[in-house]
């Protein structure tokens, strides 16, 4: 099958490698309410520093938590003092010196760094090349639904520094080819969300053609389901008309034939 959608000329990444931690913002400009000191949000799970895919997901639950109570996180302090008092095991053994430190050191107020400090010493030290491998390996099976593959591929690819143009063409790679097929029959899009628009309603096409050829088939089954009690009624119906056939003449046996008595 002709690639009609072929890897962009200039796959190159921009800015490679990336800042793994931008500063937290704060994005939370309004007036604030009596309630929110007190907002439940989930906490983040303890972190040991012993698996670096941790890492990640540790942060976000950190700044999640900032974002739902930022009265209480208005400060890099505070945000820093947070987040380690979720440290545990060989991540508490880093943190431990630097908390009694004296004179205090600057990563305590703030929270870039602390953030930058972490990857160092437990982030994955080839993150944005393992990224990479990991977007090249990622492919789309035809039994599965694109937005598991779109949340996977969007997973590694924030790690690799990569532009629009080199992300398109690795999306569309990895596509199964019944998305692909369904993409040559619509006007290319021109940039790479559009792209991720067109495949979501390709696969919810797809996905309804599925059901729709499923639903004759229990039609089926239920109708024949149905005749059968019918023609077990009616066989009962004859047997019965059989029986008293026989009783009402006695000579006569099942099928009208007599006996070689009965003709003698």
């Amino acid at each position: 099958m002709p690639n009609y959608y072929p890897a962009p000329a200039q796959p190159y990444p921009i800015g490679y490698p990336p800042g793994p931690w931008p500063p937290y913002q704060q994005n939370y400009t309004g007036p604030y309410g009596h309630g929110d000191e007190d907002s439940e949000t989930a906490k983040p799970d303890k972190f040991t520093g012993r698996d670096p895919s941790k890492l990640r997901p540790f942060v976000v639950s950190c700044i999640m938590a900032f974002d739902s109570r930022p009265r209480k996180f208005a400060t890099d302090r505070q945000r820093v003092s947070y987040a380690a008092s979720y440290l545990s095991d060989i991540a508490m053994l880093w943190w431990q010196p630097i908390l009694v430190a004296f004179p205090e050191l600057s990563i305590r107020n703030d929270w870039g760094e602390f953030v930058d400090q972490l990857n160092t010493y437990f982030g994955q030290p080839d993150l944005a090349q393992a990224s990479e491998r990991a977007l090249r390996a990622l492919k789309m099976q035809d039994y599965q639904h694109v937005n598991k593959y779109m949340i996977e591929f969007s997973e590694h690819a924030t790690h690799t520094g990569w532009n629009d143009v080199a992300l398109y063409g690795e999306f569309y790679q990895g596509l199964a080819e019944r998305i692909k097929d369904q993409l040559l029959s619509l006007d290319r899009p021109q940039m790479f969300q559009q792209l991720k628009v067109a495949t979501l309603k390709c696969d919810t096409r797809y996905w309804e053609c599925q059901g729709e050829k499923t639903t004759p088939s229990g039609q089926n089954r239920q109708s024949t389901s149905s005749s059968a009690p019918e023609k077990l009624g009616s066989n009962l119906t004859a047997s019965s008309n059989t029986s008293m056939a026989s009783h009402t003449n006695p000579g006569i046996r099942v099928g009208g034939k007599l006996t070689q008595e009965e003709w003698e």
